[in-house]
């Protein structure tokens, strides 16, 4: 979702942080509160912070397997980005983070609408197929439309 605010434009972001996994519950709940404050000093707004606990990592991050990870759901202006990301990096305990543009989950099109016109304002399920096989004596083969022919 793109919008206009204040001149600057406004997005959904999501940020992942993974956490230091040696940190009790009220460490990651402060640190958790710490990037909710960064992120509105910022100018966005947080719309969901989630706790996912303490889960393992795909590979280990600064010689450890596991940390906590928490997810932020929020809306900001774009120039915010670099700040959080900055502040991020330097923060110690922060294993690994990640900031992303929040889409909307992609639908597959439907047939008819990748339906394209072909010669003559023929859909291919009207028309004959447009694949353009040749064959050795150089002349197109019986799959081309007659109009091309």
């Amino acid at each position: 979702m793109r919008r206009r605010e204040g001149g600057g434009e406004v997005r959904e972001y999501e940020v992942l942080v993974i956490l230091d996994p040696a940190w009790t519950d009220e460490r990651v709940e402060a640190e958790a509160s710490s990037l909710r404050s960064l992120l509105e000093r910022e100018g966005a707004t947080v719309q969901e912070v989630q706790k996912w606990g303490k889960r393992r990592v795909a590979y280990e991050l600064r010689k450890v397997k596991e940390g906590h990870f928490v997810l932020v759901r929020c809306t900001g202006p774009g120039r915010m980005v670099a700040e959080v990301d900055r502040q991020l990096k330097i923060t110690e305990g922060v294993l690994r983070h990640m900031i992303v543009v929040a889409e909307e989950p992609r639908r597959k099109a439907t047939r008819a609408e990748t339906q394209s016109p072909g010669p003559g304002g023929d859909t291919a399920e009207e028309g004959a197929s447009l694949s353009p096989v040749v064959s050795v004596g150089g002349e197109a083969d019986e799959r081309w439309p007659a109009s091309i022919k």
